[in-house]
């Protein structure tokens, strides 16, 4: 499995996850090289610019150690989350990083936000935990604790009443959360409305906002917010003196207001900075704010949601979002930036680190061979994410088929075997992988010989193919004989081609049915791994005929066995339109990125 990132910006509280006493490190060895008669008092400095502005995107360590998934970036802090639910925590008032572990044996984290110096963490079972500053009551903990929560603990409010939720957001010092019933809540600061609760009240408990939303959308630094209701219509509040909220005007409302011309628009999602914002619409970027900041180098702050010229004619996967700066990926795989260099946050490369390029009022490209690599790779997923100042680019995957097999492992799910009568598996994964024919109570008798951590190497190595050589030592490969020993991927590819008879599950679609493991559905399907949560005798399911046809369903079931598409699909604009609300509706695994792959099968 290979990982791998970089990050550039501000790095003054090691928010990148760049150690200022290795950078320091690695500058002494330069200048031992260039002066070996420099005075010693000149090595008693403060930490040099070079190590607290990064202006060249730089390899983080992190990204390529600890398998991380997820990265979110506030003012003052950064998290970083591995596939195995632990927490790194960089930032201000910490000397290295602290680990947190409290998560570890949770399910599994799906989305973490930060606003400045605060952290929502939301995981696959609808639970919030919070982190960090709640002077202003940011993370909802109420008047029994308005200080700072040092370790992930569940929001209160939520814990109490028993409620779930299925998406988060954070302001500059705001909280948002949207249950699962589709109830929006907010806490925080709310000196500009920016809660949406129609006043201008700090709220120190989550207080509800709206009874009918879908989706919300706020950022580190931002002071507004955007929610898209049930019926598509999308919503701005909080602070507008910028033209950030896209109303048309520079009002700031401290209630909800709809940006009616977007009405049932089908947009991708929408990013807040401070003071200004940004709309991914129809794979086009649409910004609204601030003259500096909003990529239009036009005489006049936006108070609408406008096109950027200069990437009208571009096909835009991602956009990411940061205080004053942001990033857009294309389908060429360029990344565009603009806004506020200050701090370094475009990546722009001067010749010299004593220099700073100046702001960009209009997106400029990054040139940097060095990451242009990891983004182009096959079958990678990269993601862009912004903090206030910093800037991040990783590769999400490469292996997102094992990383859900990896979660289908700690969730516990269609575990119908078990071994030594105490550790349990899935049988038709367990022949798959050991080319096994029947399982019977000879082969089970070979495990009591085995030690309880080979059982545990080998099951992981099963559901994941890590730690191939330890798990298949010399003992087990010849306790169990084991031949034409394969791959996670080329073995889901034969269970991909196996016979229709062989495959326990049916998708009805217009009076066709298509055959299926309910091992796969389970494992790269949060829908369907909610439904056997419920019932997992469940063995058919029936497609409504709108969303998509037969053909594209096929193609959407060997993806979901194999994590890639042939180039021989030719996938037109209405397939990859029904691929993607397949994804939606199934609730795809967060770990493929399938509108990247579509784009490879099509180049």
């Amino acid at each position: 499995m290979s990982f791998t990132g970089f990050g550039w910006g501000k790095n003054l509280h090691q928010n990148l996850g760049l150690l200022i006493s290795d950078l320091e490190e690695k500058e002494k060895e330069k200048e031992k090289e260039t002066d070996l008669f420099e005075e010693e008092e000149e090595k008693k400095k403060k930490p040099s610019e070079h190590s607290i502005k990064i202006q060249k995107p730089t390899l983080i360590p992190i990204l390529e150690s600890n398998n991380i998934i997820h990265i979110s970036s506030g003012s003052e802090k950064t998290c970083f989350v591995s596939s195995s639910n632990i927490m790194y925590e960089y930032g201000k008032g910490i000397s290295k990083f602290t680990k947190h572990t409290v998560l570890s044996r949770s399910p599994r984290i799906t989305k973490i936000a930060a606003g400045r110096n605060h952290f929502l963490i939301l995981t696959s079972n609808g639970v919030v935990y919070a982190l960090g500053s709640n002077f202003n009551g940011e993370i909802g903990y109420g008047e029994d604790n308005m200080y700072t929560i040092d370790s992930p603990s569940q929001v209160p409010f939520f814990q109490q009443n028993d409620i779930k939720c299925k998406d988060i957001a954070c302001g500059h010092e705001q909280g948002y959360f949207l249950t699962v019933e589709g109830l929006l809540y907010s806490c925080g600061a709310n000196l500009y409305g920016e809660l949406g609760v129609g006043n201008n009240t700090i709220q120190i408990s989550p207080t509800l906002v709206r009874k009918d939303v879908a989706k919300i959308y706020s950022g580190p630094r931002s002071h507004h917010f955007f929610f898209l209701d049930n019926k598509n219509k999308l919503f701005a509040c909080g602070l507008g003196k910028s033209g950030q909220l896209g109303l048309g005007s520079k009002r700031s409302y401290n209630k909800p207001k709809e940006l009616k011309k977007f009405r049932k628009k089908e947009f991708s999602t929408i990013c807040c900075g401070q003071k200004h914002s940004l709309m991914l619409l129809d794979s086009k970027v649409y910004s609204c704010g601030e003259i500096h900041f909003n990529g239009a180098m036009e005489k006049k702050l936006r108070t609408k949601f406008t096109i950027i010229p200069s990437l009208a004619e571009e096909t835009i996967l991602q956009i990411a979002v940061g205080s004053q700066h942001s990033l857009v990926l294309t389908d060429g795989y360029e990344i565009f930036v603009f806004g506020s260099n200050n701090d370094g946050q475009l990546g722009l490369q001067p010749d010299s680190q004593m220099v700073t390029i100046e702001n960009q009022v209009v997106p400029t490209k990054i040139k940097n061979e060095d990451f242009r690599n990891i983004i182009s790779a096959p079958f990678s997923s990269i993601k862009l994410i912004c903090g206030s100042e910093t800037s991040f680019i990783f590769n999400l995957d490469f292996d997102a088929l094992v990383k859900d097999f990896y979660s289908m492992l700690t969730s516990n799910k269609l575990m119908d075997l078990k071994l030594k009568n105490k550790f349990k598996i899935n049988k038709l994964l367990l022949k798959l992988r050991l080319k096994l024919k029947e399982i019977d109570n000879n082969f089970l008798e070979k495990f009591d010989k085995l030690k309880d951590d080979q059982i545990k190497l080998l099951i992981d190595w099963v559901y994941t193919g890590k730690n191939k050589e330890q798990a298949l030592n010399e003992n087990i490969v010849n306790l169990f004989e084991l031949e034409n020993i394969q791959s996670l991927k080329q073995d889901l590819l034969s269970l991909y081609q196996m016979d229709d008879q062989k495959k326990d599950f049916t998708l009805q679609l217009d009076n066709k049915e298509l055959k299926i493991h309910s091992l796969i559905l389970v494992a790269r399907s949060e829908k369907f791994a909610e439904k056997f949560d419920l019932d997992n005798s469940i063995n058919h399911y029936e497609i409504k005929k709108q969303l998509c046809s037969f053909e594209t369903l096929k193609i959407f079931v060997k993806f979901l066995y194999t994590d890639y598409f042939d180039k021989n699909n030719q996938i037109n604009e209405k397939t990859k339109q029904e691929l993607c609300i397949l994804k939606e509706k199934w609730k795809l695994s967060k770990y493929s990125d399938l509108e990247g792959k579509i784009i490879h099968s099509l180049n």
